[in-house]
């Protein structure tokens, strides 16, 4: 999930994410890398 600033709920929507059985991460705007994002 890409976060930007002002944005919120970001830890909810990756926590239900995660009890629904799939995997999240927050990535900020400004990286310049995906890190381990696959899609």
């Amino acid at each position: 999930m890409v976060v930007f600033p002002g944005s919120n709920c970001e830890h909810d929507v990756v926590e239900a994410i995660g009890g629904a059985g799939g995997q999240a991460q927050l990535l900020w705007h400004g990286d310049d890398s995906l890190g381990e994002a696959d899609a």
